[in-house]
């Protein structure tokens, strides 16, 4: 699952209400549990991708690859983003920024941005070449020390975004809870609302790496036993998602209001629920997850790129990669939008690979045998997360637009 991406659930919260953001993280996290079975029941041990699944039953593999570059090349952006605005956060707190906060039922904060040594989009440069680095390195059997330093510090973000949540909780910068009293234009209403859809899509990208995992457990688990030790694995990564999302997601809106942040620790460190020092130490885990998040999934985007290019000299090799960096880098400084970002990379990729594919794949295998409840009930799961996923992708384009056209 795309860990940082909880980081804006408070945010979408802010948009869907309460109740809105409960009953869509828990429909999602329901869903995606029930498609990562189908999918782990789909995967024999022969096949080790997603792409093999699909091909296995008759899919056309292309799809499934456009979709996944789709994916990892805006993922590439997202955690180049993330961490540039960490390092921004950084520069900002070291050079003692004012924060004025507003007040009033919509309670708004403008920061003295002038503060900085360097501006927003210099030290996104800089968080480029930070993801750079280990994106150089030879393939994915060299990034295993960098992944478990990654999910550490995952799991610090989310503790200190649920521990600040807390704190703020009574503190004075809370803000009302009607969403609609805040916003001037009804179009920008429809626009975030859309978006947030395509925000919570985000946090569920598991099911792209899901193959993956479970063929690499085959060397360590009895292949009788395999798809029963899977299902285990997924329950409890599902169990463990849907608490953590709605947490962070309700208790997040709850103490900042309508003033939330699209990047939950912003709000923590424009309140100053957050010493200092403790902010730093907080951003400083957000630059290692993008940047270890950000390589990793560069090297698998790198590892299929190659094979479908035929590319095996090491000089085109590093060539590619860093095109491939720079192409990202410059999204995430000309589109610096958290939300946008992570809805669109929801609602394009993550709504096929998670929601939909799995659930085709398993009627293409199964359609002759399947009873017609279940085949119709299928029907009815893809149409409805795909007109989920279409109105997060025009949400977000149309927000989109609409900040691009006020700068």
């Amino acid at each position: 699952m795309k860990g940082v991406g909880v980081l804006g659930y408070a945010y979408a919260t802010s948009w869907l209400g309460f109740g809105g953001a409960a009953v869509l993280i828990t429909t999602a996290c329901i869903s995606a549990y029930y498609t990562a079975s189908l999918l782990s029941g789909l995967q024999e041990p022969d096949q080790k991708t997603y792409i093999d699944i699909g091909k296995a039953v008759g899919a056309r593999g292309w799809h499934i690859i456009f979709f996944r570059l789709v994916l990892d090349f805006s993922a590439n952006a997202i955690m180049i983003l993330l961490g540039g605005e960490a390092l921004h956060a950084i520069d900002l707190l070291t050079h003692n920024a004012t924060v004025t906060y507003l007040g009033g039922n919509c309670g708004e904060f403008i920061i003295d941005r002038e503060a900085s040594k360097l501006s927003a989009r210099v030290w996104i440069l800089i968080m480029g070449c930070f993801v750079l680095l280990p994106s150089m390195t030879k393939d994915l059997s060299s990034m295993w020390q960098i992944s478990a330093i990654g999910t550490a510090s995952v799991i610090a973000i989310v503790l200190c975004s649920i521990v600040g949540s807390i704190i703020a909780f009574s503190d004075k910068y809370k803000a009302t809870y009607d969403g609609r009293e805040c916003v001037a234009a009804n179009e920008i209403y429809a626009a975030e609302l859309l978006t947030a859809f395509g925000s919570i899509i985000f946090g569920f990208g598991y099911h792209s790496v899901q193959p993956d995992i479970q063929s690499s457990l085959l060397s360590e688990t009895d292949p009788n036993n395999l798809h029963k030790d899977m299902k285990k694995a997924i329950i409890a990564a599902f169990s463990i998602a849907l608490l953590s999302y709605l947490v962070v997601a309700l208790l997040g809106f709850a103490a900042f209001g309508e003033s939330v942040a699209s990047d939950l620790l912003l709000s923590l460190e424009l309140t100053k629920v957050v010493s200092e020092a403790g902010m730093i130490v907080i951003w400083v885990f957000v630059i290692i997850v993008a940047a270890t998040e950000g390589a990793i999934i560069n090297q698998a985007a790198f590892s299929m790129c190659f094979q479908l290019l035929g590319i095996s000299k090491r000089s085109y090799d590093v060539i590619f990669r860093l095109v491939y960096v720079v192409a990202g880098t410059l999204v995430a400084m000309y589109v610096p939008f958290f939300a946008d970002l992570t809805a669109i990379t929801g609602a394009l990729s993550i709504t096929p690979l998670s929601f939909i594919y799995p659930v085709v794949f398993w009627n293409m295998k199964h359609k002759a045998d399947a009873t017609k409840w279940r085949l119709r009930f299928h029907y009815v799961f893809i149409a409805v997360w795909a007109s989920i996923g279409a109105a997060a992708l025009a949400g977000a384009i149309w927000s989109l637009k609409l900040k691009l056209g006020s700068e």
